[in-house]
């Protein structure tokens, strides 16, 4: 639902439904492992199969979300600002948040979690040429059932960024992206990125020229794959794309 309070101003309301059907390796997947050997066994068989074995059960059930927004929404066009404020919550139910594996099956349905927060994103275009942004949210993970629900999770994440535009087709801009972190296992994440562009004709067709590059905070970030915190790295805190796009 959405109600215009006056010119620029504007609130909405929306509640939504959402499932998530489990799929075939969900309901049906069967594991058991085999090897090869250059030496016969007892029974002279070349092949190896390991002691342990399991198989899901078929019968779970859809995974359930409910999704609750109230929003404020207010635009000045003379100013080129924009102002989006929201708070929501969306609650999870009848989760499947085990990885497939020998170890972890039958899978269930047996998981639940709450996710509630805010979130605001600005923007002003103060003219042609400057353009700027800025985004925050604030996430909340409350009676997670399972560690699996809190991976992956950033209480404080947020982006900041201003482009300007030259004579000539050229253009910059700088950015900033950052989150938290809070996950479990997980680590903060920050980038800067500073990118130059170059827009022009080439006949009849038009060539845009790109230069981006990224600063990392840290070159190494952790992750959970199968309850281990793994760990990925880059050698360079310093990353550099080019790019070359023609339209013809």
């Amino acid at each position: 639902v959405n109600f215009h309070m006056a010119p620029g101003h504007t609130v909405r309301a929306a509640v939504s439904k959402g499932m998530r059907t489990p799929d075939l390796v969900d309901q049906y997947a069967k594991f058991t492992y085999t090897s090869r050997t250059s030496s016969p066994g007892p029974d002279g068989s070349y092949t190896l199969r390991f002691y342990q074995s399991a198989q899901s059960l078929g019968q779970l059930r859809n995974e359930d979300t409910v999704s609750k927004e109230i929003g404020y929404l207010f635009t000045e066009p003379k100013w080129g600002l924009s102002l989006d404020l929201k708070v929501f919550e969306d609650r999870l139910r009848h989760l499947i948040s085990e990885p497939v594996n020998v170890a972890t099956l039958p899978l269930s349905n047996r998981n639940a979690t709450t996710l509630r927060g805010a979130e605001v994103q600005a923007s002003f275009a103060g003219s042609a040429q400057w353009y700027g942004f800025r985004h925050y949210a604030y996430l909340h993970n409350v009676g997670a059932t399972t560690f699996w629900e809190r991976t992956q999770y950033s209480r404080h994440s947020g982006s900041v960024g201003v482009s300007h535009a030259l004579d000539r087709g050229w253009q910059w801009s700088l950015a900033y992206y950052g989150a938290s972190g809070n996950g479990v296992g997980e680590t903060r994440y920050g980038r800067m990125d500073v990118t130059v562009s170059r827009r022009m004709a080439i006949g009849s067709s038009m060539a845009e020229g790109l230069l981006s590059v990224r600063h990392l905070e840290t070159p190494a970030t952790t992750y959970i794959i199968s309850q281990a915190v793994n760990q990925s790295s880059v050698k360079s805190r310093l990353q550099g794309f080019l790019s070359l796009r023609i339209s013809f």
